[in-house]
């Protein structure tokens, strides 16, 4: 007998089965042109294309598109299970197509979208611990088969195209969703939970993130009391840097896991008889893992797969500390962000396009005096937020004499040239504009530091005695107030502090400014201080 390989039909076999193929009963599609027929060639990819979707149970729309249209596959699906086709075939001595009768008869009952992880497939294996129907029992005996006969390889262009999108991951949902096509890919599996950023491991479970795929998604509750029966911890500190082993690899007799409080509570009632998980370290801790579950009829991960995972092991952990990198990054500038947006002080950043990259709440409101005056008071400073035109047309002059310097010879160091603009139609108000380059070695284009200021020299300096004579204006709820704003709270924590609302708060400090005669924020800072 002829077997069927998992990369798809033989030339061999090819010319045995090619001509039953080639007319189905279901007529011919009304746009095609008279006479036309479809060439042999096409016919066999999606050939191979349909009994892809048997053995694996994948969702029609999710074939491959290697195997052409997935709406043509089953359309000739149907054809071909009308004809007969499958059972014809396992007549003429091709053994796999007894399996692939009974699979196609039963999924075209249970409609086109079953596949090994649908709700029915995985309901009937929670509830009795093992596959009820037949169907699900011979297409898991299949999915064990093609997975004992091929493991792919790392060097595979479509496997290489999977791991090209992990390093390009700069986010954890790109992360996630880039690791869960690839293992899908190469070690297929019912669930995966990855723990990025252990907080204090090997004594806690908690990590800066846990990504889980829809059937792992549990509570906090459920991970702590995992833990407490957990022998993780255990085998790490006897195998120190181990960075790949199974569930079964932990006892020195694989059939006593089964026995364990870890298995009985947390993997059986779930469906799970078997993890393999791979730790990436950070010197002597371990800093996260990912580890994948299977159920008992998916079997457990083959030697070939092991050794594809180790391949996979450092491209893995290249993509999780690059992403961890770069969340930090992000993390440290958002903190950055959040204090200077309180400071009295307007900054403002530009690009190398003069297109914003950061403005305080200081710098939109000097922004909006610039370009409306008195009356931006009557706006709210981030609706009405735009460039100066003056700021805008300095940047341009500072970036136009910066590459007239460049063309000569390149810097050898950081670079800064600016320019000091005063405000045409009031005097107290200046810009400083600051072109800024990074170092030699820096990748980076040069950015804008733009300083709004405004000059209070012509208001008289007060001596404490004043600025008591001036609080006295103030009711003592007032004056509570004002002590909060000097010390750099915001209107949120000062209502929290007081136990009052946000609005009243707000209500308050405009009173404040009145009795005081100030206009901002800014200025009750500076008289104070």
């Amino acid at each position: 007998m002829v077997s069927l390989s998992e990369k798809g039909v033989s030339d061999a076999l090819w010319t045995r089965i090619g001509p039953q193929l080639a007319h189905p009963t279901q007529p011919a599609r009304s746009s095609a042109p008279a006479g036309a027929s479809r060439k042999p060639s096409d016919l066999r990819v999606i050939f191979d294309g349909v009994v892809h979707v048997l053995r694996t149970g994948i969702p029609w729309s999710a074939l491959p598109r290697s195997y052409g249209s997935a709406t043509t596959a089953h359309r000739r699906f149907h054809s071909w299970l009308k004809a007969g086709i499958f059972a014809k075939l396992w007549e003429a001595g091709i053994k796999e197509f007894k399996d692939l009768e009974t699979i196609a008869r039963e999924r075209s009952k249970t409609g086109p979208d079953l596949h090994p992880t649908s709700k029915l497939f995985r309901g009937a294996r929670i509830e009795t611990g093992r596959i009820e129907s037949p169907h699900a029992e011979a297409r898991a005996e299949l999915s064990i088969q093609a997975i004992r006969e091929r493991t792919p390889s790392l060097y595979e262009p479509r496997i290489q195209s999977l791991v090209l999108r992990l390093h390009a991951a700069t986010t954890a949902r790109a992360f996630w969703g880039s690791m869960q096509s690839l293992f899908q890919e190469t070690v297929p599996n019912d669930a995966m939970i990855a723990y990025i950023d252990y907080l204090d491991h090997p004594t806690s479970w908690q990590a800066s993130k846990i990504l889980a795929t829809p059937n792992a998604k549990m509570p906090p509750e459920w991970f702590a009391q995992k833990w407490r029966v957990e022998p993780t911890p255990r085998f790490i500190t006897e195998h120190p840097r181990i960075k790949l082993y199974r569930f079964s690899d932990m006892f020195s007799d694989p059939r006593e896991s089964c026995k364990t409080e870890l298995f009985k509570r947390f993997m059986k009632p779930y469906g799970w008889h078997h993890i393999v998980t791979s730790l990436y370290w950070d010197g002597t801790q371990p800093r996260s893992g990912i580890s994948l579950r299977r159920t008992r009829q998916q079997g457990d991960f083959q030697p070939a797969e092991m050794d594809l995972l180790r391949s996979l092991h450092p491209h893995i952990e290249t993509a999780i500390n690059r992403v961890l990198e770069m969340q930090d990054e992000r993390a440290k500038r958002n903190w950055l962000e959040t204090f200077n947006f309180r400071l009295p002080f307007a900054v403002l950043l530009l690009n190398w396009e003069l297109k914003p990259s950061y403005a305080n709440q200081k710098a939109m409101e000097e922004c909006a005096v610039w370009n409306l005056g008195p009356a931006a008071r009557a706006f709210h400073s981030k609706a009405v937020f735009r460039i100066p035109p003056a700021v805008l047309a300095a940047c341009e002059e500072l970036r136009a004499q910066w590459l007239q310097q460049t063309q000569k010879c390149a810097p050898q160091r950081r670079v800064s040239i600016f320019a000091k603009l005063p405000h045409q139609g009031d005097l107290t108000r200046t810009v400083t504009i600051t072109l800024q380059t990074e170092n030699q070695g820096a990748i980076s284009r040069p950015g804008f530091v733009v300083h709004f200021e405004e000059l209070l020299a012509a208001r008289p300096a007060i001596d404490r005695e004043s600025a008591n004579a001036i609080l006295f204006r103030l009711t003592g709820s007032e004056r509570e107030i004002v002590r909060l704003v000097v010390d750099g709270h915001s209107n949120e924590e000062i209502a929290s502090c007081l136990h009052k609302s946000v609005n009243t708060v707000k209500n308050q400090l405009t009173v404040i400014f009145r009795k005081l005669e100030v206009t901002s924020r800014s200025r009750l800072i500076v008289l104070f201080r």
